[in-house]
């Protein structure tokens, strides 16, 4: 009987050496597997929101899309932006994107700009150089006493005007008085002039335009058509300012002139579709109460008057929600930014602005994104939101944001982290697809999506509205004035004419506050904390009042507006020139 020979046992590092081959092999055959399968962008509602038109690679050009809806109704006669763009003098990254813009506007020919609209920060920096002209604090011929005594000038040169514009912006004013502020609304007249006239037009339209590799929102989109309602912000509270002076020189078409076109130019803001840009527009909604008060207590009070301004503030009530300014226009920034800096490059190697080393290049090499879950996860993370606010606005509480962030608070955390969300998902190869796909939607989202500060925005909105109630209300007490010859004991004598709900306050779901003096009256909110704070709205030792209030004293009292003293040393040698041009 022949004896068989022992089989020879594997050595311990050939075992070592075919496990990690094994283990290779199925990782490379997982990847075979992920590369066979993968599939691009199936365009749809579902995925995308917006199906049409397409880019020549299967995208979608949102951009276009964009306008195309924006554009209804738009002609070259009926459209702000053209008188805008005129005034404003918006640059471009390049002549080829300058030229599209005015033939999207409906400009046959590119304007002859005129001289720049200069911002009164910008303004009171000018100062500065022409006093520092005159009185150089490098001079080796002055005594130390005598250049610490110009330093203290500069210091307070940009500050005292910053001062006086602030007071200019919410009091009738003169130029004797101001004549630094009169020589910055004289240096910009010609802009407020043509930002008038394009107050008058019926539309605003704005389009997109950018490069093919650029985003919606990239830094390039900045320039040209984004810089008209950068600009337009700082405009308005040049209108409300000039409008101010008129007021104080009697001039009452002129001054109310300028109200509608604040009020306009406002609502020419909440149609930006960008989160931030309708933003700014609050800031004017409530600066408008400013305006108001001022014309009531100059006595522009007619019934006449009182339509006018009544149906201004009516016009301002149309103004976009921030849940519809989320559904639509983040929704498409965010797609468009995800479209963009990842998807296209990721099947054409297209340019991208977008450069991060945690993204394209690490995802990529393991095929592993199913794209309809990612843009899908995308959709939902903004439904979730837009939830939300709407049942925010509904219920005019902040209850349904407070208990989307305690509910969705720690996922957010997580994705708005996103390099390290993705440095983990990047080598976590246990994830099946779908799983993956889910988890790089929410982490795009977390750095795409401007979930951050809805709260506040949301309050803005709600502030907004309650200032425009603020601001019917009164109007209604000043028609009672008129003729009954003094303001109601209270406001139910107002409910004859006066649905109850016009004077509720939103944030404690009780009456608005209202108190009449002997010279005008009181009229607000409690505002958001829910504290009758007397209708202070201001930091009083550090403590925020937030009171929502309208104050109009009536008559006005005959002591004038007189120039804030403020402490300002001038050179030993020679007087500032105030007001120089």
């Amino acid at each position: 009987m022949i004896e068989s020979s022992p089989k020879k046992r594997m050595s311990w590092r050939k075992r070592i050496l075919f496990f990690l081959l094994a283990l290779f092999s199925l990782f490379c055959g997982r990847i075979l597997y992920y590369a066979a399968t993968q599939k691009p962008l199936y365009v749809s509602p579902e995925t995308t929101y917006i199906t049409e038109p397409l880019r020549k690679d299967g995208t979608v050009d949102y951009a276009v899309a964009i306008n195309k809806q924006n554009k209804i109704g738009i002609t070259p006669e009926n459209n702000a932006i053209v008188l805008l763009s005129q005034a404003l003098s918006p640059e471009f990254t390049s002549e080829q994107l300058e030229n599209a813009y005015y033939a999207e506007i409906g400009c046959l020919e590119k304007p002859t700009y005129r001289k720049k609209f200069v911002p009164a920060g910008h303004f009171g920096e000018k100062l500065t150089a022409d006093y520092l002209a005159e009185y150089p604090i490098n001079d080796p011929n002055i005594t130390p006493e005598e250049m610490d005594r110009r330093q203290d000038c500069i210091n307070e040169i940009e500050h005292r005007f910053d001062v006086e514009c602030e007071f200019a912006h919410s009091h009738p004013w003169s130029s004797e008085t101001y004549p630094d502020v009169a020589n910055w609304l004289d240096h910009n007249r010609q802009v407020l002039d043509m930002v008038l006239l394009a107050a008058e037009k019926s539309e605003y339209y704005n389009p997109f335009i950018h490069g093919e590799s650029e985003a919606l929102s990239d830094k390039a989109v900045e320039y040209g058509p984004s810089q008209i309602p950068l600009q337009l912000r700082f405009v308005i509270d040049a209108v409300q300012v000039r409008g101010m002076r008129a007021l104080d020189e009697g001039r009452k078409e002129e001054a109310l002139q300028h109200f509608q076109a604040v009020a306009k130019l406002t609502f020419y803001l909440s149609k930006e579709p960008d989160q931030l840009i309708w933003s700014f527009c609050h800031s004017h909604i409530r600066n408008l109460r400013h305006f108001y008060r001022a014309l009531i207590e100059a006595g522009f009070n007619t019934p006449e008057d009182l339509d006018r301004c009544e149906k201004i503030i009516e016009s301002l009530e149309e103004f976009p929600s921030l849940s519809e300014v989320y559904d639509k226009s983040t929704r498409i920034f965010v797609l468009d930014q995800v479209t963009q800096a990842l998807y296209r490059p990721y099947f054409n190697n297209s340019s991208s602005t977008f450069r991060n080393e945690y993204t394209v290049g690490s995802v990529k090499s393991l095929f592993r994104i199913d794209w309809d879950v990612v843009f899908k996860q995308l959709q939902h993370n903004i439904d979730l939101r837009v939830s939300a606010l709407k049942e925010a606005e509904k219920t005019k509480s902040f209850a349904p944001i407070e208990e989307f962030y305690s509910r969705n608070g720690e996922q957010i955390e997580q994705n708005y982290e996103t390099l390290e969300v993705i440095e983990y998902i990047k080598y976590d190869i246990s994830l099946s697809r779908k799983e993956f796909s889910i988890r790089f939607g929410d982490a795009m989202y977390g750095l795409c999506g401007p979930w951050q500060k809805l709260d506040y925005m949301f309050r803005q909105e709600i502030d907004s509205r309650t200032y425009l109630r603020l601001l019917k209300l009164a109007i209604k007490l000043e028609r009672h004035r008129l003729q009954e010859g003094d303001y109601p004991q209270s406001l139910e004598e107002l409910v004859p004419t006066l649905p109850s709900h016009d004077f509720w306050d939103p944030y404690n779901n009780k009456p608005l506050q209202y108190k009449r003096n002997d010279r005008g009256f009181l009229l607000y909110s409690i505002g958001a904390d829910g504290i009758d704070s007397d209708g202070q709205h201001s930091l009083y030792y550090g403590q925020e009042l937030d009171d929502i209030c309208i104050n109009v004293h009536y008559p006005l009292p005959e002591a004038k507006y007189e120039r804030p003293e403020m402490h300002f040393p001038e050179p030993s040698n020679k007087k500032r020139p105030v007001g120089r041009d």
